[in-house]
C-alpha cells in the first residue's frame, strides 16, 4: 500500500485528529498532491478538516489554476459542508477565481448561479459587472434577486441604470431587493424613478432606508410624508432617514419637517421612547428643527442616558430658553438629578426665572444639585446668592468648595463691594483652605477695592495663603500690585517667591526687571529658573544680559531656562551660545542645546560637533544627537553613525542610529 492509499484509509478514520493529520500529511505532497484525497477532505463532516483542507489548498502555488476544480464542488446538493468551503474557497482566490465563476452563470442549476452571484458579490471586483448585470434578467427569481443584492455590493455607479430598468417590470421581491442595493451603492438617482414607491405600503419601509442612504437633498419632503405612516416602524425609519440626511442637508431637512410640523413634532415625540437606540440619537437630532411641544417633556430623562445624554442636553440647548422656561414650571415635580440638569441648562441659556429654584437648591442635601445649583448662580451673576455661597466656600468639602469659589469669582467683578463684605471675614477664619480659596475669590475684583485684603493675605503665617494672594494678583497690572509682588520675591518660602517670580512674567511690566535681577541669585534653582522665564517674557535690552549671565548658573535646571528664554528673546545671538552649551557637563543641558539647535534647522554646525557629540560619554547624549541627525536629515555624517553603529552597547541608542542610518539612506 502506497503512503496516497494508506492517507486515503486515514481520511476514512472514525478520530477527527486522525483525518486533520492526514490533511496536514496530504500538504507534504507538494506539486504531486493527491487532488482527489484533498476534495474528499473537504467534504468532511467535521469543520476542522474541512477548514484545513480548504487552507491546505489555497497554500498550494496553483490554487487559481484549480479555481475551475473548486466550483465543481457549488453542484454537490447533498453536501452543504463541501459546497460551504467550495464558496469560501472561490472568495478567498479573489480576481484568480472570476473567469470560471463568469462562465459558471451560464450552467443550467439556479441554486449554482445564486451561489456563484452571491461569490461574485464578495469578491467586489467591478470586472463582474457585465456578467452581474445580466443576470437580472434571469429565468430564476431568486437569481435575479441575488444579482441584485450583489450589484449592490460593487457599490459601483454603473450599477445603478440597470437596476433602475430592472425594477419596471419586476415583482414586490425584486424591488425590496433593488432598493437595498441603490441605497448599498449610495449614489444620487433620479427621485421620480423611485418616489412612487411610496405608495405601496410593503415598499415604502425599503423606500425610505434607500432615500437615507443615496444622501439627496430632494428626497426629505418624500421622507417627511412618511411622518404620517400609520406603521411605527415605518415612521421611524423616516426619522432615521431624515437624521442622516440632516448632516449634509440641513436646510432641506427644516424646510421639509415645517410643511406638516405638528406631525412632525408627534412623530418625534414617538421616536424619543423608541427601545432602538439609534431611532432616538436621530431623532434628538431633529428635534430643534421642530416646536418640539410633544417631544419637551420626552427629552428630559435622556439627560440622564449615558450614551445620549450629550445629545438630549444639545437638542435643548438649541431649543433656547423658552424650552428650559417651560422645563422649569415642573421643577417641583422632577427629581433632583433632573433638578440638576435643569440648573445646567438654565446657566448655559441664561434663564434668570430659574434664579428662585436655585437659590433653594442650595439648601438642598444633594451634594450633585448643590454644585449645579452653584454653578448655575455663578454664571447667571446672582448677587443674593453670595451669602449662601460663602458659606459653602467656608463650611464645604474640596469639590463644592471648588465649585462655589468658581461661582464667586464670575460675581467679582459685577459686585465687587458686595464680594469683599461677605469675604473679608473669611479672611480671619482659622482654617487656611478657607483663607486661601477667599483671597483667590478677591484677587479677581478690582486691585483698589481689594487691596487692604491682599496686603492681609501676603503677611499670612500659612505661606499656602500668601501664595495663592501672589497667585491672585496676577489679574490687574496696577503700580501698587506691582510693589506687592516685588515684595513676594523676599518671602521665606522659596514657593511663594517662585509664584511671585512667574506672575510679574505674565505682567510684562519693565519695572519688574530690577527686582528680579536681584532674585537670580535666590538660593533656590527653581526659584532662579522660574525667574529667568519672567525676564525672559518681559524682554528688555537688560533683560538680555540677565538671561546671558544666567547662563553661568551651576544647575542645570536654570541653565536651560537660560538658554530657551535667550534663544526666544535673540534666536540668532543666542547661535554661539547654543554651541558651546553642547559641551557642558550637564546633559540635560547638551539635550536641551540640541532641541533648540533643531528647531533651527541648520546644519552648519555639525562638522565640528557630530564626532564629539557622537561618541559621548553619556548616552542620552548620543540618543538625542542621533535623533538629531534624523530630524536634520544630515547625510554629510552617515559614515560615523554607521562606525558608532559598530561599538554602541546602548540598545536605545542602537535602534535610534539605526533609524537614523534609514532616514540617511544608510545601507542594511
Amino acid at each position: 500500500m502506497d503512503i496516497a492509499e494508506l492517507l486515503g484509509k486515514k481520511l476514512e478514520s472514525g478520530d477527527e485528529e486522525e483525518r486533520i493529520q492526514a490533511v496536514r500529511e496530504l500538504a507534504g505532497f507538494g506539486m504531486h498532491l493527491p487532488m482527489a484525497l484533498l476534495y474528499r477532505a473537504m467534504g468532511d463532516t467535521n469543520w476542522r478538516v474541512r477548514k484545513e483542507a480548504s487552507e491546505t489548498f489555497l497554500g498550494l502555488p496553483r490554487a487559481g489554476e484549480l479555481a475551475g476544480d473548486i466550483v465543481e464542488l457549488l453542484h454537490a446538493q447533498d453536501n452543504a459542508g463541501l459546497r460551504n468551503v467550495g464558496v469560501d474557497i472561490l472568495v478567498r482566490l479573489g480576481a484568480r477565481a472570476l473567469p470560471v465563476l463568469h462562465e459558471e452563470l451560464a450552467c443550467s442549476d439556479s441554486d449554482v448561479r445564486k451561489f456563484v452571484l452571491d461569490i461574485l458579490g464578495e469578491i467586489g471586483e467591478p470586472a463582474s459587472l457585465a456578467v452581474m448585470t445580466a443576470a437580472l434578467v434571469d429565468g430564476d427569481r431568486n437569481v435575479r434577486a441575488a444579482a441584485a443584492e450583489n450589484l449592490g455590493k460593487l457599490r459601483h455607479a454603473e450599477a445603478l441604470a440597470p437596476l433602475l430598468e430592472a425594477m419596471e417590470e419586476s415583482d414586490l421581491l425584486m424591488r425590496f431587493t433593488i432598493l437595498e442595493a441603490l441605497g448599498r451603492i449610495g449614489l444620487p438617482i433620479p427621485l421620480e424613478r423611485i418616489g412612487r414607491y411610496a405608495d405601496d405600503p410593503l415598499l415604502r419601509k425599503a423606500l425610505f432606508d434607500c432615500l437615507g442612504q443615496i444622501d439627496m437633498a430632494v428626497g426629505a419632503s418624500l421622507l417627511a410624508s412618511g411622518l404620517n405612516d400609520r406603521m411605527r416602524n415605518v415612521r421611524e425609519t423616516a426619522v432615521l432617514s431624515l437624521g442622516t440626511l440632516h448632516r449634509n442637508h440641513p436646510q432641506a431637512v427644516a424646510e421639509a419637517l415645517a410643511h406638516e410640523p405638528e406631525a412632525a413634532d408627534e412623530a418625534l415625540a414617538e421616536c424619543l421612547d423608541s427601545p432602538r437606540m439609534p431611532v432616538v440619537r436621530a431623532a434628538l437630532r431633529l428635534v430643534p428643527l421642530v416646536s418640539a411641544r410633544h417631544c419637551l417633556d420626552r427629552l428630559l430623562p435622556w439627560l440622564a442616558d449615558e450614551e445620549l445624554g450629550r445629545e438630549a442636553a444639545g437638542a435643548i440647548l438649541a431649543l433656547g430658553r423658552p424650552a428650559v422656561v417651560s422645563l422649569l414650571r415642573d421643577w417641583s415635580k422632577q427629581p433632583e438629578r433632573m433638578q440638576a440638569y435643569l440648573c445646567y441648562l438654565a446657566a448655559e441659556t441664561g434663564a434668570e426665572e430659574a434664579i428662585g429654584p436655585l437659590l433653594g437648591a442650595l439648601e438642598s442635601d444633594n451634594q450633585e444639585l448643590v454644585l449645579a445649583a452653584a454653578h448655575a448662580l455663578g454664571r447667571l451673576k446672582v448677587v443674593a446668592a453670595l451669602s449662601a455661597l460663602t458659606r459653602i466656600l467656608r463650611e464645604g468639602d474640596a469639590e463644592p468648595r471648588r465649585v462655589a469659589q468658581e461661582a464667586l469669582g464670575s460675581l467679582a467683578e459685577a459686585y465687587p463691594e458686595e464680594l469683599l463684605a461677605v469675604l473679608s471675614p473669611l479672611m480671619e477664619d482659622p482654617a487656611a483652605e478657607t483663607r486661601m480659596a477667599a483671597i483667590a475669590v478677591l484677587g479677581k475684583g478690582n486691585f483698589r477695592i481689594i487691596r487692604p485684603m491682599v496686603f492681609l493675605a501676603l503677611k499670612d503665617d500659612s505661606s499656602e495663603v500668601r501664595r495663592s494672594a501672589v497667585a491672585a494678583l496676577g489679574s490687574n497690572p496696577d503700580i501698587e500690585q506691582l510693589d506687592a509682588l516685588i515684595l513676594a520675591l523676599t518671602d521665606e518660602e522659596a514657593d511663594v517667591r517662585r509664584v511671585g517670580a512667574e506672575v510679574l512674567g505674565r505682567l510684562h511690566d519693565r519695572r519688574a526687571v530690577d527686582a528680579l535681577a536681584l532674585a537670580l541669585h535666590d538660593e533656590d534653582p527653581w526659584v532662579r529658573t522660574t525667574v529667568v522665564r519672567a525676564i525672559g517674557h518681559i524682554g528688555t535690552d537688560r533683560a538680555g544680559t540677565l538671561i546671558r549671565e544666567a547662563w553661568g548658573d551651576p544647575v542645570g535646571l536654570v541653565c536651560i531656562a537660560a538658554l530657551e528664554a535667550w534663544f526666544a528673546f535673540d534666536p540668532d545671538g543666542a547661535f554661539p551660545q547654543l554651541i558651546a552649551s553642547l559641551y557642558h557637563d550637564d546633559e540635560e543641558v547638551v539635550g536641551a542645546a540640541l532641541a533648540l539647535l533643531v528647531t533651527t534647522g541648520r546644519q552648519d554646525w555639525l562638522p565640528a560637533m557630530a564626532e564629539v557629540l557622537i561618541n559621548h560619554g553619556h548616552w542620552e547624549v548620543r540618543l538625542r544627537f542621533a535623533q538629531a541627525l534624523e530630524q536634520l536629515k544630515g547625510s554629510g555624517c552617515r559614515e560615523l553613525v554607521e562606525n558608532r553603529l559598530l561599538v554602541e552597547g546602548e540598545d536605545l541608542v542602537r535602534v535610534q542610529l539605526e533609524k537614523t542610518l534609514e532616514t540617511l539612506g544608510g545601507v542594511d
